[in-house]
């Protein structure tokens, strides 16, 4: 594991790395965990610009899958690009989050693996755009799983459309989150170059802490791989820098407001696990200490070991120690019980809201498991 991490702090700081020979069983396996941990783009462009000698056929798998990621990083912002033009010629107010968001500010834009395109709507805004997508499709759009977005399909990409951007157990987080949301788009958005698109995001401080809240809120239920790690240590790291090359343009600068997250981490009751996550950033993917906006103990730093065994364990949202793969009753049982053991880990870093889940969690399962459904 250790040479992964060397390989993203490179790649992540484009900080030199001295390249050596890789044995074909050594690249199946890194290029495995790299899979796993969902960074292979990442690990591909570190392995090429540090270069690393590889096989014949090792060079030409590590060629294509850094050009299947580029290609699909392509797609992905082509689709990004129509589908905001659309929305913003027709005065629907909206920002797009994390996905290819936080692709442009990677050194390398086009090394960061792709996922959905995530869109959060303030107000009427999101019944707008969900009864023109209606229209479009011919069929109804239903609210998923967590209740907090519809999902539609185009050209072979998956667009989120949120009315809700984060879910928390306690109804009081709930309403004071989704008023920062609100008030923080109604103050102006900011806006990132995706793939040549302008398109419009969070402010600095809310996008640190969105990035956090769901990176958190995985963690604790089935999981996180590294790719949400390093979405945060390098969004630090750029609103860090300030400069005039960023890729994300603020109107007040790239830096955030150190005073004002501190604020709201501890009235959502994450202040503790924000800063466990920092001493992640900072011990295993390279962020200089200086670039977390808060001072460390040891009693944070002693965390960075029962996550990175978690990560290890759990890998991209705990797909990576599933025994039951097919959607079902033994798949959701599974599911369940994974979101018990990760909230028994890491209950001591926000307790009102891992517990407040509990609870929701029980109360799901006696809604989901029926005395029908057990006798099917």
């Amino acid at each position: 594991m250790d040479i992964i991490f060397k390989l993203l702090q490179s790649e992540l700081f484009q900080s030199p790395l001295e390249g050596r020979e890789i044995t074909h069983e050594e690249y199946e396996q890194l290029m495995a965990l790299a899979d796993e941990q969902t960074v292979s783009g990442l690990i591909a462009a570190s392995l090429m610009r540090n270069e690393f000698k590889l096989g014949k056929y090792d060079a030409i798998d590590l060629y294509t899958r850094k050009e299947t990621v580029a290609e699909s990083n392509d797609l992905i912002n082509e689709q990004i690009g129509g589908f905001s033009g659309f929305l913003t010629q027709k005065g629907i107010e909206f920002v797009i989050v994390k996905g290819q968001m936080m692709a442009a500010l990677y050194p390398d834009v086009h090394s960061r693996m792709t996922g959905d395109v995530d869109l959060y709507f303030p107000g009427e805004n999101f019944q707008r755009v969900k009864q023109f997508v209606e229209s479009k499709l011919g069929k109804e759009l239903e609210k998923y799983s967590d209740g907090k977005h519809v999902e539609f399909y185009n050209n072979g990409v998956t667009f989120e459309l949120h009315d809700v951007l984060s879910r928390f157990a306690s109804a009081k987080h709930q309403k004071y989150w989704n008023a920062l949301v609100d008030e923080d788009i109604k103050n102006g958005v900011a806006y990132t170059n995706v793939g040549g698109y302008k398109v419009p995001t969070l402010s600095p401080t809310l996008n640190v802490l969105f990035i956090f809240v769901h990176l958190f809120y995985h963690m604790t239920a089935s999981g996180v791989g590294l790719r949400q790690f390093c979405d945060l240590a390098v969004l630090l790291h750029v609103c860090h820098r300030n400069g005039d090359k960023e890729p994300m343009k603020y109107k007040d600068g790239l830096q955030i407001d150190a005073s004002r997250l501190r604020t709201i981490l501890e009235e959502l009751g994450y202040f503790k696990a924000f800063k466990a996550i920092g001493a992640f950033l900072i011990e295993k993917l390279g962020l200089p200490a200086e670039e977390f906006p808060y001072e460390l103990s040891a009693k944070d730093m002693k965390w960075v070991a029962v996550i990175d065994k978690n990560v290890q364990r759990r890998g991209n949202f705990g797909r990576a120690n599933r025994s039951v793969k097919d959607n079902g009753l033994l798949h959701s049982l599974e599911t369940g019980w994974m979101s018990i053991e990760q909230a028994w880990v890491f209950f001591r870093l926000a307790p009102t809201e891992v517990f407040g889940r509990f609870s929701k969690l029980f109360s799901w399962f006696f809604k989901r498991f029926t005395i029908r459904e057990l006798k099917e």
